[in-house]
């Protein structure tokens, strides 16, 4: 026998190769063999789906996701990435063969930055590939920092560079300086040197709030407030010049003169007093970059208000529409957005119904907008005040215009038939509702509730408004003497076991002397309510479970919360990312979960993988790897409307029931789970 060794043989072109060897020995004799053998030169294809190319996210967790596919048979899919690494092989290894397979892996707790991945495929001809581009996402769970505002003292009138050191992990967007709570304009960035400036000059001496507000890529923003003083100085134009008082001539002091001519010059330019005028208009203030007037208030067809003065107030009838045409100008150099408009301060018997546009997008510089609200009434009982209030993104205050609005008298009857007859229609209205409440009287008089506040309730409800809202609520002596201007509040009086029960009060629940004398009162009455913003330990709570405790400051809290979430969706926030956020900045989850359920961010998640082409399955899957409740998963997701699909699919290609059943009890369905889908 002999080897025989053919080629190297290039072969380039992929496709399938047969191989025939003839032998023949020295007798003439010959045999013929012959063997196939496959060429595959195609490389598998990779294609990258999730955390998608520049993608930016606010949360440290994320579902790594590709797709790779051959003509012949995928054998392993390896992810790489530079998370805490150098770039690099993370996790992987070998699958069933197969043409197409889709690699998810979930990472949680990964670092804020700037991160690269990729994914390496194999197939069963030992080729591998990546995808064609490495993917970069950022992530950033952090607000900016940034320092208070320095210099802290400055001169009036005078050009001064303000800074702000700031930073941020990944990237910032933009800074913006703020005076007095109003934007004076973006701040000049310098990230080499970490600072943001901008060059401010204040017109007026004093004490003012300034802070820097910066924003991150992802959308986080912070601000540091500084008490900047500015120094009074002299202003050109007056008669006394403090200079002078280092001249001991006491004249005209040179210096104060950019040239030797003896007039009084500001510039080089040898001109003389001709200059003075440039020079004022140097000192005139810099114009608002937002800002706003009411220029009419027209109340049905009369004007009210002109440019924010209230003209004669307007008589309206018992059970009427009452239409309130707004118009505002833009009196800023910036434009004004998301403009709202509400009216506030309505009585009981006056109704606001509409407003038109409810929202306007944009202001332009000099532009006016228009607005219509329709106020329905009822009888009305007496003279009232409403505020008409707009509020827009930029600016942070709002402006609110007074309008009176009176009850036209009725007419007198001038006969004494009519008299009559006005006298008897008005015991036939109102005498059934005489009754009733003579009927209900007694009761509401057993089970009206009885409010108590402290001092720091009381202050609150005062500084909100709200404390109109309360018939009458009772307080400590020492609150009642303080707020007595307060018509509603009712000074309380403790016993002297009264005052050593609460003296207990306060050592076993460590709460305050005044709260605790008010729930030894409160503790006696039929329906008791005690409006506090003190912290409520668990166990007091527990111990006067019958009590209904207020906490005012956090129902202003909550209503906050409420519009800052329609506000970030109306930007085009996800429910998750807004979620997120709040989660970060430190609300807790109870108060976030009135407004965003878990449910909500699920079904989110759930509506983009269907996009992305997974299934059902394999999203219930990679949800329960996650770490999601199994229940609320399979709830959302079903399984059972995947098994009547797939009867429904079998019954088309022919199979019956029984073979039906006996396949989905070989996959390891329950027997009863099967019958009760087959019924």
């Amino acid at each position: 026998s002999i080897n025989v060794i053919l080629g190297p043989n290039n072969l380039t072109k992929e496709g399938t190769y047969t191989v025939w060897v003839r032998g023949t020995d020295l007798a003439g004799n010959s045999a013929l063999a012959l063997t196939q053998f496959y060429v595959n030169g195609s490389l598998p294809i990779v294609t990258l789906i999730n955390p998608a190319d520049n993608n930016r996210t606010t949360t440290n967790s994320t579902f790594f996701r590709c797709n790779a596919s051959d003509n012949t048979l995928i054998t392993r899919v390896d992810l790489y990435h530079n998370i805490d690494q150098p770039f690099g092989f993370v996790v992987g290894g070998l699958i069933m063969p197969q043409q197409s397979y889709g690699f998810v892996y979930p990472q949680n707790n990964m670092p804020d930055g700037n991160h690269t991945w990729n994914c390496l495929a194999y197939d069963n001809e030992s080729n591998t590939n990546f995808a064609p581009s490495n993917f970069s996402f950022i992530i950033d769970t952090t607000p900016p920092n940034v320092s208070r505002i320095f210099p802290t003292s400055i001169d009036q009138s005078t050009r001064t560079n303000m800074f702000a050191n700031v930073s941020d992990n990944v990237a910032l967007d933009s800074c913006n300086l703020f005076i007095q709570g109003s934007l004076d304009g973006a701040m000049t960035i310098n990230e080499s040197a970490g600072t943001a400036n901008r060059t401010v000059r204040m017109n007026n001496a004093g004490i003012k709030e300034m802070y820097a507000n910066c924003t991150d890529l992802l959308g986080f923003s912070a601000f540091n407030i500084t008490n900047v003083t500015v120094i009074e100085t002299f202003l050109p134009g007056g008669d006394d010049d403090d200079d002078d008082d280092d001249d001991d001539a006491g004249d005209d002091d040179e210096a104060d003169n950019d040239d030797d001519d003896g007039d009084n010059d500001d510039d080089d330019d040898g001109r003389g007093d001709n200059d003075d005028d440039d020079d004022d208009d140097d000192w005139l203030p810099e114009p608002l970059i937002y800002n706003m007037v009411f220029t009419q208030l027209v109340i049905n067809d009369l004007l009210t208000t002109e440019n924010e003065t209230s003209l004669d107030p307007i008589f309206i009838k018992d059970n009427s529409t009452v239409t309130v045409e707004l118009y505002i100008k833009n009196t800023g150099t910036g434009n004004l957005t998301d403009i709202t408009v509400d009216i506030e301060d309505l009585p009981n018997e006056v109704r606001l119904t509409s407003i038109s546009p409810k929202y306007s997008a944009e202001l332009t510089t000099d532009e006016t907008g228009y607005f219509v609200a329709i106020l329905k009434t009822s009888t009305l009982k007496k003279p009232f005040t409403m505020n008409v209030i707009v509020n827009t993104a930029e600016l942070e205050r709002s402006f609110s215009q007074k309008v009176f609005l009176e009850k036209i008298p009725d007419q007198e009857p001038t006969t004494t038939i009519e008299r009559v007859v006005t006298q008897t229609r008005s015991f036939v209205v109102h005498s059934y509702k005489w009754l009733l409440l003579l009927l209900l009287l007694p009761l509401l008089f057993f089970i009206r509730t009885t409010t108590y506040g402290d001092e720091t309730a009381i202050r609150n409800l005062i500084e909100s408004r709200g404390i109109k809202k309360y018939r009458k609520i009772h307080v400590p002596d020492a609150v009642y003497f303080k707020y007595h201007e307060v018509h509603n509040l009712e000074p309380i009086r403790l016993s002297h076991s009264q005052r050593n029960e609460a003296k207990q009060f306060t050592q076993i629940y460590k709460i305050t002397y005044d709260l605790a004398a008010l729930l030894v009162l409160a503790q006696r009455q039929l329906i008791p309510r005690v409006v506090t913003t003190s912290y409520l330990p668990p166990n007091l709570k527990k111990d006067f479970r019958r009590i209904i405790f207020v906490d005012p400051k956090l129902k202003r809290i909550i209503r906050r919360l409420h519009k800052y979430i329609i506000a970030e969706k109306k930007k085009g926030f996800s429910t998750t990312a807004i979620r997120d956020k709040l989660l970060i900045a430190g609300w807790p989850k109870k108060y976030i979960n009135k407004f965003i359920m878990p449910g909500d961010i699920l079904e989110e998640y759930i509506e983009k993988e269907h996009k992305d082409g997974f299934t059902d399955s394999q999203i219930r899957s990679s949800l329960v790897q996650a770490g999601w409740d199994k229940k609320t998963v399979y709830r959302v997701l079903d399984p059972r409307k995947e098994l009547v699909d797939y009867v429904k699919k079998e019954r088309k290609k022919g199979f019956d029931d029984h073979a039906i059943r006996l396949k989905l009890l070989k996959s390891g369905f329950k027997k009863d789970v099967v019958d009760r889908l087959l019924k």
